[in-house]
């Protein structure tokens, strides 16, 4: 366990280095745009995250004086003012670009920062460093702060003139030129995005809250356009420059030449004057080569680089045996070698670097190299950094197992080293009685010889006799009975049980495969899979990985399933059916084991999601609805399912043809069919104007309708369908051509050519008539003094009317007028006297007296008529 903890750990450090190198010119940036940019495909190991707030801030220039007063700004103006400054985020300030920001060979001697730097890669430390550098800046001093030349502010080494760095103070601390922001102590200086939510923002006059992008500006300001990288849009103002169109991710920029090739992470996104090379899945500079430590073995390319041991290096590098002994870097695949009684630098072979390190106990632990410092006994290695520092003065929780027990004011706590609970100079178990283990609760269990089960708090088994695996000397295993001590292996095993040695301390094949029950893959020595049912392994390092999985929990190993797999290629190799989905903005993945059964026969883990539904809330697999379907892909994968994007998140609906007739109401599908109190099909008064013209039908601008036009004479229509061309009168109750008399004069000239209008004037009044007509004597009804010559005026109707012609029933307004018409009915209801449906009216009025006046201005004449 303790090995494969070490190799996961160089693991994890080689994952930081790859991720360094790969995201070099990324880096440039400051380190909060950075974190914003870096993608990882997994959770980013504790390295790589410290690597993010700490190696990504920018160190202070040394040899190299910028135009620009980068100390002077605050953290928006670092962020836009210059590509010579950038943002140290654990001194937070912003500080000049220099030598050591560069993270590979290719970039540090050419100097792709294009700052007239001038650079040399130091390949003993695998860092770039001034020319002829003899110091480190304070801020790569984490552990031997050089008090001399730097503060120690907080813990943070920073040069000499910073005294305060606000991040260090506590909130009643926090007060002059620091103030809180969103909970944390920072400069007092009116920057605004480093208010990162919308509340923290308001509080400043000055700044503003985009809401789209969720970031806090100057008021009044544009975003800057560089600050928004990997998103899914950009501001007006900017230029979307696709980095990866397969997750439809964009960078935003205001000149797309600027965006470095290794901003794009796709080989189709990879630009013409950028390389992208498959093996390493990066997109770079031709003029700035990837470094060779991201290649492996087979990939590594001959043209720059060379295969030392198991390691791709730069053809450039140092042979090993041109080496001072104490400069040994295993990043070149080197080691050192005390074994014939001289110290030297050799190679290591094609398996592993098997030599051991000689013992060294130097006074200056930051001077040495990453091989001297692990082996000095006081001295311990920071890979966050590529710096080596002193072990008496870190932190517990940095220290391994033997410098744990070592350390005065330090305790091993069974998996992690932790700070002594007692203020005495030692760590002595004080409560040690010399009672058997489990004797003890948690906190008082002596530790030198007990285990404290505090990795699992609800095991009751709370202080424990240790296992053989967890002892790593020779001193406490063969304390125990049980276990038995390997010193060729140096590894503690149990005796009793018969228990192999475990394969992973073989270090290489022929050992491996000479054990009988180990297998070699991948350079490692594993457990041969004994086909027995996963349950039966009890151990990690037995439990067969490609056909069981362990549960670090339960400490079970259990059978694999489909569900396990979190890509198409291991899932597809492992015989499963893999299912990618979307919404539009993320993608799901789910892989399951589809055997072609009844959904209901399913469980939760294999439901079959590409024609099946997973009903959480039963926890049952079904047969799905088209309602079920929450997102295009899968709602059209079932038959007469159709996806509606009507809303803004859309829904799925059934459809299989049938007349609209034939569905309920509640299943009517709307976009062909109209939905009401039954399900029907669409007229043209069911369409608004912007889809009448699309269904073929016409659109009614003075009364906003839409209707069908058949082309049918206008008196066939009824009144309440009269097409547009045509008149609804509704006085007569019919719909009738269109004459002149229905156009205001200014309006004249729109009228239809075919009915040949003209303008004339009346008493000063301008008509729209037909071309050799009089104006119509019904415009002149109730008002004497206007009707013409040519029309006769009825005083009993004071009505202005054609000579010898009928007045229409709608005309006459009184009572007693309108019935005494055979042909006419007055209806009380509307006050209107209308045209009986029924000839002549049931109803006619009796004979009415009703006497005429007619006056001129020379004589008045009284006519009596009956």
């Amino acid at each position: 366990k303790k090995e494969k903890e070490n190799q996961k750990k160089k693991q994890e450090a080689k994952q930081t280095i790859i991720m360094l190198h790969t995201h070099a010119q990324c880096l440039v940036c400051s380190p909060l745009t950075y974190m914003k940019h870096f993608r990882f495909s997994t959770q980013p190991p504790p390295t790589m995250r410290r690597v993010v707030l700490g190696l990504a801030v920018m160190l202070a220039a040394v040899g190299y004086v910028s135009a620009t007063d980068c100390s002077a700004l605050n953290l928006d103006e670092c962020m836009t003012a210059s590509d010579a400054c950038t943002y140290h985020a654990e001194s937070q300030q912003c500080i000049a670009l220099s030598c050591w920001d560069h993270a590979s060979a290719s970039t540090c001697t050419k100097d792709s920062f294009n700052l007239g730097l001038n650079c040399e890669w130091d390949f003993a430390n695998d860092r770039c460093q001034p020319t002829g550098a003899t110091s480190v800046p304070c801020i790569l001093q984490f552990k031997d702060c050089a008090t001399s030349q730097c503060n120690l502010v907080g813990g943070i080494c920073v040069e000499k003139d910073v005294t305060t760095i606000c991040a260090t103070l506590d909130d009643t601390q926090c007060t002059g030129d620091c103030a809180l922001v969103d909970g944390i102590c920072a400069p007092n200086d009116g920057a605004c995005y480093r208010r990162s939510t919308q509340d923290a923002c308001q509080q400043d006059t000055n700044c503003a809250w985009d809401q789209t992008f969720e970031t806090c500006w100057k008021s009044g300001q544009d975003l800057p356009c560089d600050l928004l990288e990997s998103t899914t849009s950009c501001p007006a103002h900017c230029q979307s420059v696709p980095i990866d169109s397969s997750q439809g991710l964009v960078q935003c920029t205001s000149d797309p030449s600027s965006v470095p090739c290794s901003a794009y992470m796709t080989k189709t996104d990879c630009p013409a004057q950028c390389t992208f090379d498959s093996a390493i899945a990066l997109c770079y500079s031709p003029d700035y080569a990837p470094s060779c430590l991201l290649y492996d073995t087979t990939t590594c390319p001959s043209a720059t680089c060379t295969v030392r041991g198991m390691l791709c290096v730069s053809k450039d590098a140092p042979t090993c045996d041109s080496l001072d002994a104490t400069t040994c870097p295993a990043t070149l695949s080197c080691y050192q070698d005390c074994s014939s009684g001289a110290l030297k630098c050799n190679q290591c072979d094609e398996e592993a670097c098997t030599g051991a390190p000689c013992d060294s106990t130097p006074s200056d632990c930051v001077s040495l190299t990453k091989v001297k410092c692990e082996s000095a006994e006081d001295c311990l290695w920071d890979d966050l950094h590529g710096l080596c520092g002193n072990a008496t003065i870190a932190s517990c929780s940095d220290l391994e197992q033997d410098k744990c027990s070592a350390h005065a004011k330090c305790r091993w706590m069974g998996t992690f080293c932790l700070e002594c609970d007692s203020e005495t100079s030692d760590c002595a178990d004080a409560d040690d009685t010399g009672m058997p283990c489990g004797s003890y609760n948690q906190t008082a269990c002596p530790v030198s010889r007990c285990q404290n089960n505090i990795e699992n708090p609800d095991d009751p088994d709370e202080c424990r006799d240790p296992h053989c695996d967890e002892m790593f000397d020779d001193f406490m295993c063969n304390r125990f009975a049980d276990c038995g001590w390997s010193g060729y292996y140096e590894i503690c095993y149990n005796l009793t049980e018969s228990e192999n040695i475990p394969c992973f301390v073989f270090p290489n094949k022929t050992s491996c495969l000479a054990t009988g029950y180990c297998q070699y893959e991948d350079g490692m020595c594993g457990d041969a899979d004994d086909l027995k049912p996963c349950g039966h392994h009890m151990t990690l390092e037995t439990c067969p990985e490609d056909r069981c999985q362990w549960n670090p929990f339960n400490e079970t190993c259990f059978e694999l399933s489909c569900n396990v797999f979190e890509n198409d290629v291991d899932c597809i190799d492992a015989g499963c059916t893999p299912y990618n989905e979307t919404d539009g903005i993320a993608v799901f993945f789910r892989c399951f084991n589809d055997t072609g059964l009844g959904c209901n026969s399913y469980d939760e883990k294999n439901c079959p999601l590409n024609r099946c539904f997973m009903n959480y809330g039963s926890g049952q697999c079904e047969s799905p609805t088209c309602a079920d379907m929450s997102t295009q892909q899968s709602c059209e994968n079932i038959d007469n399912c159709h996806w509606s994007a009507i809303n803004e998140t859309g829904f799925c609906y059934h459809d299989d043809g049938r007349p609209c007739a034939k569905f309920l109401p509640e299943a009517c599908p709307f976009e062909r069919c109209y939905v009401g109190d039954k399900c029907r099909e669409f007229v043209c008064e069911d369409f608004v104007e912007d889809a009448c013209a699309d269904h073929g039908c016409t659109w009614d601008k003075v009364n906003s309708d839409c209707y069908d036009d058949e082309g049918q004479s206008c008196s066939s229509y009824p009144t309440y369908e009269c097409p547009s061309r045509c008149i609804a009168d509704f006085a007569l109750n019919a719909c009738r051509a269109t004459t002149c008399a229905d156009f205001q004069a200014g309006d004249c000239s729109m009228a239809p050519t075919a009915l040949d209008c003209t303008v004339v004037t009346l008493a000063e009044t301008q008509y729209c008539v037909q071309t050799g007509h009089n104006v119509s004597c019904e415009l002149f009804d109730y008002n004497q003094d206007m009707c013409p010559s040519y029309c006769e005026w009825q005083e009993y109707n004071a009505i202005c009317a054609w000579p010898d012609t009928i007045v229409a029933c709608h005309r006459l307004l009184e009572q007693y007028s309108c019935n005494r018409r055979s042909d006419c009915s007055f209806d009380e209801t509307s006050a209107s006297c209308q045209v009986c449906d029924t000839q002549p009216c049931a109803t006619i009025a009796p004979t009415t007296t009703i006497t005429t006046t007619t006056t001129t201005t020379t004589t008045t004449t009284t006519t009596t008529t009956t």
